[in-house]
Formats: structure tokens, sequence, C-alpha cells
């Protein structure tokens, strides 16, 4: 699945569910001013569209979402925690629509169907000349790109094992699963009362993932063998809390607050939560702490006051109590991950490819030494070592995704 729609289906499209009060029926008449195109960016555009009686908006290439009618102009998207309001003009002409979600506003305008045309026939990633190597490793399959969502994958500490989320309903709910390494059947891994996502699989044998609660997420921890399942809790911290990552001491971790668009760092027996990054400088995504637990790498861009779009993020490293990127000429990336050396960070991107297609790309830590290692056709995403540095697991797979390993030379 290319594109923002990555972030909007895996992460918004989970964290909440369609309400059944206060629904209000329109008639198509009504329904009708809302059809058409609205300009998010440059790049993208939410699509209104309306079947019967129904109405459905879709983002870029994602999976279309009925919205739910509140009033005349407000709507409610289904499994989404946001408003959507349409905005008329004195005569009752809809000029645009405006996002509220979070406490936070992104309002579109509406745009004619030969300037949505145009915009959808931009190149959808970042075409340039390809100058790095391409060694492009053989994957092999262990899930097929069919069927689910299978997605945030990461290794037991013993490397037999990988841990995933799946989600049987385009994203409203999502389980743990677990398949082995060599290859094998996926199964449930453990029964948990939130849907649980972006897993990550300590030294020490604990489970640290996001869990999905109605509008909110949090970090929680549970045993290796899915018991003891509970929230990690510390001042500081919102209910926006993603993607974890372990300390080496297994006793402390870093996330995303989606709130502050910081990363923070907090530890399981509570306390307060330290802030790494300065939202001043830097909009963050999602971190990875080195195995010397002395520096963060994470997705992100600097802030000049612009909207987060999570396509335009680059690889930092925060470490001194000072941010920087990666590479001297900050280019597309996202979702870092440190070899369990310290030497190497792997993380994706769909830098060189123009239908935003992505492939996992792994350099030095000072930024040298940048590597392709999967072909753009297989989409791959997410990539996680396993414990020995042997191995790397990640998601594949454009729409409906699939878990995928390589073996490293």
């Amino acid at each position: 699945m290319a594109g923002i729609g990555r972030i909007f289906l895996a992460v918004m499209l989970a964290m909440g569910a369609a309400r059944a009060q206060n629904i209000v029926t329109l008639d198509t008449v009504t329904l009708d001013k809302y059809v058409g195109a609205y300009q998010m960016d440059p790049k993208h555009l939410f699509i209104v569209t309306r079947d019967g009686t129904h109405l459905f908006s879709r983002l870029g290439a994602q999976p279309q979402l009925e919205l739910f009618a509140q009033s005349q102009t407000k709507f409610m998207p289904k499994a989404v925690p946001a408003e959507i309001e349409f905005v008329l003009d004195a005569g009752g002409t809809t000029t645009a629509v405006t996002i509220h979600q979070n406490g936070r506003e992104i309002t579109m305008p509406r745009i004619s169907a030969a300037q949505a045309a145009a915009i959808a026939a931009q190149p959808t990633g970042y075409p340039m000349p390809v100058t790095w190597p391409q060694p492009k490793i053989a994957p092999r399959l262990l899930t097929p790109s069919g069927g689910t969502f299978d997605v945030w994958p990461c290794f037991s500490p013993d490397g037999e094992t990988i841990l995933f989320s799946r989600s049987s309903d385009r994203g409203q709910t999502w389980r743990l699963f677990k398949v082995a390494a060599a290859g094998g059947e996926a199964t449930p891994f453990a029964e948990l009362p939130v849907s649980a996502t972006r897993c990550n699989w300590s030294a020490q044998g604990m489970i640290a993932f996001t869990s999905i609660a109605g509008r909110t997420g949090g970090t929680w921890v549970m045993n290796g063998d899915g018991s003891g399942a509970h929230a990690v809790t510390a001042a500081g911290l919102s209910d926006q809390m993603v993607y974890p990552s372990w300390y080496p001491d297994g006793k402390s971790l870093a996330a995303t607050d989606a709130e502050s668009m910081t990363i923070k760092r907090f530890d399981l027996a509570g306390g307060t939560a330290t802030a790494l990054t300065d939202r001043a400088q830097v909009l963050t995504g999602m971190p990875s702490v080195s195995p010397d637990g002395k520096t963060v790498a994470f997705a992100g861009q600097k802030n000049a006051g612009q909207r987060y779009d999570q396509e335009e993020n680059a690889i930092w490293l925060a470490e001194n109590g000072a941010a920087h990127p990666l590479e001297t000429a900050a280019l597309q990336g996202r979702a870092p991950v440190w070899s369990p050396d310290g030497k190497k960070i792997a993380f994706e991107s769909d830098r060189g490819n123009g239908q935003g297609h992505y492939a996992i790309f792994m350099a030095n830590r000072d930024g040298s030494g940048l590597v392709q290692l999967t072909d753009f056709a297989l989409d791959a995403t997410h990539p996680v070592f396993s414990h020995d540095g042997r191995h790397m697991v990640f998601s594949h797979g454009s729409g409906i995704s699939g878990i995928g390993v390589i073996d490293l030379p």
C-alpha cells in the first residue's frame, strides 16, 4: 500500500469505530453537493462519491470509507475518530471540506475534475536517478499479499518466530499473529482486550505494542507468551503513544507521541516521561533506540510551520540532546531500525520510484554506504532485523499486505 494512505488506513482507521447515535438521513440532492475532488496537498486528493443514499470518501488510492451524516454538513467516517465538515458559500455551493481530528484541522479546497486529473497523473513517489547499489535480495514470503492486512512484524529473541499484526476487516480491528521464521501457517498469538499493533520484542523476552481502544492509542507490554498484558503509564504521556521501541535494559521505552509530534522516553515502572525531541525543530514519526541506548533514529521532518506529511519524512538521529538528519542530503525515508551491532540503520523509502512503491534500504550509522535491499515491485515496508542480525522481516504488498523475510549477506 503506497503513499500517505498507509498512515490513514493503518493508524487512523484503527483508532475508532463509527457511532450509531445521532446519524441523520440526507436526500440525494444534498449529498450530491459534496461529491467531487478536494486537494489535501500538492500530491494527494480526497475524493467524495455517492452510491444511492450513501456517501463515501477516499484518500488517494486507498479503500473508500462510508460517511455518516451527523447534520446537514457534518459527517463521521466509518471507523475513523474524526469529523468531516463540508464548507458552503452563501449560495449553497460546496467550496471545501475540513477534517477535525485530535484537536487539529485540515481544510481542503474543492477543485475541478480537470485539476484532480492533473494531480492524479503526477508521480506519487520520488523519481530520481538510482545512484546506489541494488543487491535486491530474493525474499521468502511467509504470508501472502491477499485477504488480510499483515503488517508491523518483529522477531522473537531466538529468531524462530515472527510476530505481526493482522486485520481481516480492513483495519478496524487488529490481532497479533505468529508464524515460524522458516515458514508455515500463521496462527493467533494471544487474546487481548484491545487491538494490538506495532509490536516490538525485547532481548529480555518482553513484548511492547501499541494498543488501540476506541479513539485512543497507548503503549502496552506483556510477557513473551502473551500473558500479563497491561498498559504502561507515566506522567507526560498523551493517549496517542505509538511505535514503542525498547531500550537495551528492557526497563524503558521510547515511543512517538502523535499528539505532540515528539519522541518520548518512559520507564515501565512509571514516573515522568522525558521528551527526546523538540517539536519546534522537528516533527516526528516512528523511533528506534540504538543497541547502546545512546541514540534514537526516527522518521521526521524539519518543522517549518507546515502540516505534517509523513510522506515527506527523512531519517533523523536524536543524540546528546540534539537531532540531525542521518544523510547529508536528507532524502525520503521512514520506519528506521538499528542493526543489532549498532553499525547500520535499515528503513523504507520510495526514493527512485515514481509510483509510490517502497523498498528496504540500509545505510551506515553515519549516513554512508546506502544500499537497496528489495525491489520496488515488492513494495516492502517496516523492516526489522533478527536479534542475530542475519535476517530481516518486513511487510510487503500494495493494498492487502503480507509478511516476508530476506537473509542478509
